[in-house]
């Protein structure tokens, strides 16, 4: 899959990122998601003790906030 050909995004002016996700790239997303977060929990979350995931955890989130 092609995701500009496909619609998935957009290139556009923006002053912190030009690329804007669309509702076709969303559903994509959501689709790919099952396969995607599979493959973090098998080669990068389990082999974290439980707390240090959970403050993994939750940096990310902060990160993720500040989009």
């Amino acid at each position: 899959m092609y995701i500009k050909q496909d619609g998935a995004y957009l290139i556009t002016v923006c002053s912190t990122d030009r690329a804007i996700l669309t509702a076709t790239g969303k559903q994509a997303l959501h689709r790919a998601w099952p396969i995607y977060g599979s493959g973090i929990q098998k080669y990068f979350a389990s082999h974290l003790p439980a707390k240090e995931a959970a403050v993994l955890n939750r940096l990310l989130r902060r990160v993720a906030r500040d989009e």
